[in-house]
């Protein structure tokens, strides 16, 4: 499918003998589409109803078809369009990246909070993820992304300028209360969370506000 690689836009999953689809949206639905195939060769994947008839009808039985190419701020709309108005059998939620349309009781959330501290899950986890880079077509989209990625003169000076900027931002200086600080030494010096504190002085702050202005505090639950 190397027409869709760095394609975004809608695409559906199709079982040919059944004509049974799942529905999503990606960025780079070539990409999206070959983690879809590793995961349901490794019987791992997220979506029970689309692996079971991946075990049932076997890989040659699936097709990926580009429903609608577009932006990636209108992904989730166009997918929604193509939920809600032709059949999308596999999906288990009927709104477009969220879950709030499924219901699930409490005996059920329990289930799924005891199933997810064993450590059988998190070794299938673990297992999952190192998964993606030992397989080759993977492996092969993603340096040659890369690849094409640093070919372009853009995307180096962007990246130039990031570390440039992170660079400056780690070595500034600031005086408070006659003396000369680092960010760093700021945040140790009055307790503060080196992270926040410093999300306040790239927004603007003064030192003063960033360093007297209380951080709010929040409650689990």
């Amino acid at each position: 499918m190397a027409e869709l690689w760095k394609k975004s836009g809608v695409y559906a999953i199709r079982c040919v003998p059944t004509s049974e689809r799942y529905v999503g949206s990606s960025q780079n639905v070539g990409a999206r589409w070959s983690t879809h195939k590793c995961e349901l060769r490794k019987g791992c994947h997220a979506n029970v109803h689309l692996q079971r008839a991946w075990d049932m009808h076997g890989e040659e039985a699936f097709e990926v078809d580009l429903l609608v190419e577009c932006a990636k701020d209108n992904l989730l709309t166009e997918e929604q369009k193509h939920i809600d108005y032709s059949p999308a059998h596999y999906n288990i939620h009927p709104i477009a990246g969220r879950t709030q349309g499924v219901r699930r009781c409490s005996e059920t959330l329990e289930k799924m909070r005891a199933r997810c501290r064993t450590q059988d899950y998190r070794d299938a986890t673990r297992e999952r993820s190192y998964g993606f880079w030992r397989d080759p077509e993977h492996k092969a989209r993603m340096t040659e992304l890369s690849v094409e990625r640093w070919s372009d003169p853009d995307y180096k000076a962007d990246v130039g300028r990031k570390i440039s900027g992170a660079l400056r931002a780690k070595n500034a200086r600031y005086h408070y209360e006659g003396q000369e600080w680092s960010p760093i030494e700021l945040a140790e010096h009055y307790g503060l969370d080196y992270t926040a504190f410093r999300k306040r002085l790239n927004s603007g702050w003064s030192v003063e506000r960033a360093v007297t202005q209380p951080f709010k505090k929040y409650r689990a639950g």
